[in-house]
């Protein structure tokens, strides 16, 4: 920016209202284990409460190897359980999140009322994005890339894909999705489920179904133990 006129050092956003505060620790380590060294894990801002009554619903399911029919019923069954739970999220704030739009096509016929984008060519692709949006009163389906900016407070996300390998994107891709979850402001728990193709991601399932302390984000305060699965 020389010569723009801008004097002094950038100012730098830091930490994420959006994310559920337990959520925070567990990214902050996805991105220390498998993201490039520089990248910047997310924090809990100082001047945000971090209240969060009910702790976040996390699963994470390791399908490295398995066919995208194995995968997306695994989706369908994820999607079933999270809406059929004790206090389930509306239909409407649940997305499902993937890397390619052959496996979103799979995913789709199970679920018919679903709003999504898939689809096999750039004309249909681009059909289907322009009557996409937020307002719409049915569960969503959507790639990662496309669903850059929004949120939701339930997410089934496929991380890879039956379809293609490339790892070092799809792990990039993860942390996007992973990011799109968005803390309730009535302090409902919010719910994510990973159904991972990538067997170099296989170790962090404990990691990222374990409880989170108070220790690591002083904000939970008062939250109630996560259930046992």
């Amino acid at each position: 920016m020389t010569g723009c006129g801008f004097s002094g050092p950038w100012s730098n956003l830091e930490g994420s209202y959006r994310l559920p505060v337990d959520l925070s620790p567990i990214l902050a380590e996805f991105v220390s284990k498998y993201l490039p060294q520089g990248a910047e894990p997310p924090t809990v801002p100082r001047d945000h409460s971090g209240v969060a009554a009910e702790p976040t619903m996390r699963r994470w399911h390791n399908l490295a190897g398995e066919s995208g029919s194995v995968v997306a019923n695994a989706v369908e069954e994820e999607v079933r359980r999270i809406l059929s739970g004790e206090l389930p999220p509306n239909p409407a704030d649940l997305a499902i999140l993937v890397n390619d739009h052959r496996l979103g096509l799979a995913i789709a016929e199970k679920f018919p009322d679903m709003e999504h984008i898939f689809a096999l060519t750039q004309e249909e692709q681009r059909k289907r994005k322009i009557r996409f949006w937020p307002g719409v009163a049915n569960m969503k389906g959507c790639t990662v890339h496309s669903f850059k900016g929004w949120e939701a407070r339930a997410l089934v996300i496929v991380i890879g894909s039956p379809f293609t390998k490339r790892a070092a994107a799809a792990r990039n891709l993860a942390y996007v999705a992973l990011s799109r979850v968005k803390g309730d402001p009535m302090h409902r728990a919010a719910f994510v489920t990973v159904v991972n193709t990538l067997p170099e991601l296989n170790d962090f399932k404990p990691r990222f179904e374990r409880e989170v302390t108070t220790a690591e984000a002083p904000g939970l305060a008062g939250q109630r133990p996560l259930p046992i699965n």
